[in-house]
């Protein structure tokens, strides 16, 4: 009797999201950092920090080549203000593992000179660096910086890039911007500039880059009080777009009363 042997073919993401925690310690493995690793440490409460001791430059960095309909998100905390001479870029595309250098790209740059310090969106054309999203003035311009970031890309090349500066995953559109110059990455990783006196006062946690993570659960209203004589004062479980919020059609109060003229 002759045997019949299926062979099915699955699609497969060779080079799939990741995420990182931080909670098993480490840097090797799942995913693996490379770079200058003797110059970060993953502390006991599963904190990735920079301790170096000199001013100089450093970097990390592992494998990631998604781009197209991607989501990236982590925290991050500056404990400085930061400068020109004191500066992070995340890199969120690469073809090249050395940011040091010439490259291909896309990264995020906290810090410039002055108090206006935002949070930026650079493209990287070998050595030529040119600004694609200004984010918000000071935004990162504190003695101490701690930022929910996200940042979304589609397969058009529109970008969107979010913050939250109390450090939360309550995010505030930064600004958007559309360009596809770079189409494919090898690397995601992060590169610090930094003076003595800041070498151990970059901290990072909950790296995300992956798919676009969608929101499926709708808000809900959680508390309701009246405010005499003709006002509702609700309270809401997550924050509203700030467009839709403000639309008298979205509100309707049963008992023949309907939508508010104020908001």
């Amino acid at each position: 009797m002759k045997k019949l042997l299926l062979f099915l073919l699955m699609p497969i993401h060779l080079f799939a999201q990741f995420t990182d925690g931080f909670d098993d310690l480490e840097l090797g493995a799942n995913p693996a950092w490379l770079g200058d690793t003797a110059r970060f440490i993953v502390s006991n409460d599963a904190l990735l920090r920079l301790y170096a001791s000199d001013a100089d430059t450093s970097m990390l960095y592992t494998a990631n080549q998604m781009l197209d309909n991607t989501e990236w998100n982590f925290w991050v905390k500056l404990a400085f203000a930061p400068s020109n001479n004191n500066l992070l870029r995340v890199y969120l595309v690469s073809d090249s593992q050395n940011f040091k250098g010439p490259l291909n790209g896309y990264y995020l740059r906290f810090g410039e000179t002055g108090a206006d310090d935002s949070i930026d969106l650079y493209r990287q054309d070998g050595d030529d660096h040119t600004l694609i999203i200004d984010g918000i003035n000071a935004h990162c311009g504190g003695s101490v910086n701690t930022i929910g970031i996200r940042v979304l890309r589609d397969d058009s090349g529109n970008w969107q890039l979010f913050s939250d500066i109390s450090g939360g995953t309550d995010y505030s559109l930064e600004g958007t911007a559309l360009d596809i110059t770079h189409t494919v990455s090898s690397w995601f990783g992060l590169f610090c500039k930094y003076t003595s006196s800041n070498a151990q006062k970059f901290y990072f946690d909950d790296f995300y880059v992956g798919d676009i993570i969608v929101d499926t659960i709708a808000p809900s209203i959680t508390q309701l009080n009246i405010s005499l004589p003709l006002g509702l004062v609700l309270q809401i479980s997550e924050p509203l777009d700030s467009a839709t919020a403000v639309q008298f059609s979205n509100y309707h109060v049963n008992n023949g009363i309907g939508a508010p003229n104020q908001i």
